[in-house]
C-alpha cells in the first residue's frame, strides 16, 4: 500500500471523473459526442454541478469557475471538425476534474436517462444487509425526520423507511425514488435548490395515503378550505421562484449573447461588405495560444506555429499579414519599447 492510498480511495468513493460521466453518456444508446455535449450544454452541467480539481499531491478542492465544463461542452459539439486527435485533447483537458457522486447519482437529468452503469452503482448509500443490532438503525429516524429540508434521496428513503447510510432494500428504495421524482416533475412536491419542505412531504405523503410512523401519522386531515389556501400559496412561491429562475437567466445570458452575436459577425464571410479575415484569424489566434492551448513558449513562436498551421501566410515576411496579426495579438507585457502605448483602457 502506498502512503496516500486512504486519500486516493477516498476519492475514487465518493467522486467521479467528469471524462468518466461523458464516456457513459457516450455510450448510452450508442450516441454521437456531438450529442452529449449537447446534453451537457442543455442541462446546464456546468452551474447546476459542484466541480473539484485533484491536484499533483492528490489533493481535492473546489474549483470555482464555470469554464472548463463550458469549454469541454464547445470542444465536445466540433468533434466532427477536430476528430480524434481534437477529442485526446480535450480528454487530456479535463482528466483532473470530478464531481460528486452524491450530485451526480440525484441529478434528475441523469436519473431519467435510466443510465444502466448506475443501477449498480448505489455504494454511496453504503448497501449492505440489515443489522439489526447497529445503533445507527435506531438513530437515524430521530435525525432524519427533524431535518427542515431534505433531498431527494433522503424524502426516497423516509418513504421506503430505510436508512440513507446503510439501504437495506434497494427495490423498495427505487421505486420510493421514482414516486419522489414523480411528484417533483407533477408539482406535488416543490423542489428548491435541490431541496424539499419536510412539511410539504409529510402533507403530500398523508394525502397519498402514506402515512410513516413517527413522521406524518400525527398529521390532521385538512379542511378542503386549507387545503385550497395552501395551494395558492404553493403557486404564489412556484410563482416566485419561476421569475427569479428567468431573472437569474436573463443575467447569465446577457453578455455572452452580445459577445456570441459580435463574433458571429466577425466569423461570417459572406457580410462581404464587412467581413475582415484578418481579423477573424486574430480572435483565432489569441483564443487558441492563450485560453484554449496555452504553452510556455514565446508570443512569437507560438503565433507563427499557429499561422503556420491555420494560414498560408509566409511569417518570415515583413509588413506582411502574418506579422500583422502576429503584432495585434501580443499581450501588453510582451510589447517592445518602440511600441505606441497610448491606448485607453
Amino acid at each position: 500500500m502506498g502512503l496516500l492510498s486512504k486519500e486516493k480511495e477516498e476519492i475514487k468513493n465518493n467522486f467521479f471523473r467528469v471524462w468518466d460521466i461523458v464516456e457513459i453518456l457516450k455510450n448510452h444508446s450508442n450516441t454521437s459526442w456531438e450529442d452529449v455535449g449537447e446534453f451537457l450544454g442543455h442541462y446546464d452541467f456546468a452551474t447546476e454541478l459542484t466541480l473539484f480539481k485533484v491536484d499533483t499531491y492528490h489533493r481535492i478542492h473546489n474549483v470555482i469557475t464555470c469554464e472548463v465544463v463550458r469549454q469541454l461542452i464547445d470542444d465536445l459539439q466540433i468533434f466532427w471538425l477536430t476528430g480524434e486527435n481534437g477529442l485526446k485533447d480535450t480528454k487530456s483537458k479535463v482528466l483532473s476534474y470530478y464531481w460528486l457522486k452524491e450530485e451526480i447519482y440525484n441529478f434528475k437529468p441523469l436519473i431519467e436517462l435510466n443510465l444502466e452503469n448506475f443501477k449498480s452503482s448505489l455504494n454511496y448509500l453504503d448497501i449492505e444487509k440489515e443489522k439489526p443490532n447497529d445503533p445507527r438503525k435506531k438513530d437515524y429516524k430521530f435525525y432524519l425526520f427533524k431535518q427542515p429540508l431534505l433531498n431527494a434521496t433522503d424524502c426516497a428513503c423516509i418513504v421506503a423507511e430505510q436508512n440513507p447510510s446503510e439501504v437495506a432494500d434497494v427495490d423498495k428504495f427505487c421505486m420510493a425514488q421514482k414516486l419522489i421524482y414523480s411528484a417533483i416533475k407533477s408539482g406535488d412536491l416543490v423542489e428548491v435548490d435541490h431541496y424539499i419542505n419536510t412539511d410539504c412531504l409529510r402533507i403530500y405523503l398523508f394525502d397519498s395515503n402514506i402515512i410513516i410512523k413517527g413522521f406524518n401519522d400525527d398529521v390532521k386531515q385538512l379542511s378542503e378550505n386549507e387545503k385550497h389556501s395552501l395551494k395558492n400559496k404553493i403557486k404564489e412561491l412556484e410563482k416566485i421562484i419561476k421569475e427569479n429562475n428567468n431573472q437569474i437567466n436573463i443575467l447569465k445570458n446577457v453578455n455572452p449573447k452580445l459577445g456570441n452575436d459580435l463574433l458571429d459577425q466577425v466569423f461570417d464571410d459572406t457580410r462581404e461588405e464587412s467581413y475582415a479575415p484578418d481579423l477573424a484569424l486574430a480572435i483565432k489566434l489569441w483564443e487558441s495560444i492563450y485560453i484554449t492551448n496555452p504553452k510556455d513558449d514565446s508570443h512569437t513562436n507560438k503565433a507563427n506555429n499557429w499561422l503556420k498551421q491555420n494560414t498560408n501566410y509566409d511569417v518570415r515576411k515583413q509588413n506582411s499579414s502574418a506579422s500583422k496579426i502576429r503584432e495585434i495579438t501580443s499581450p501588453l507585457k510582451s510589447w517592445s519599447l518602440q511600441r505606441d502605448r497610448k491606448f485607453k483602457r
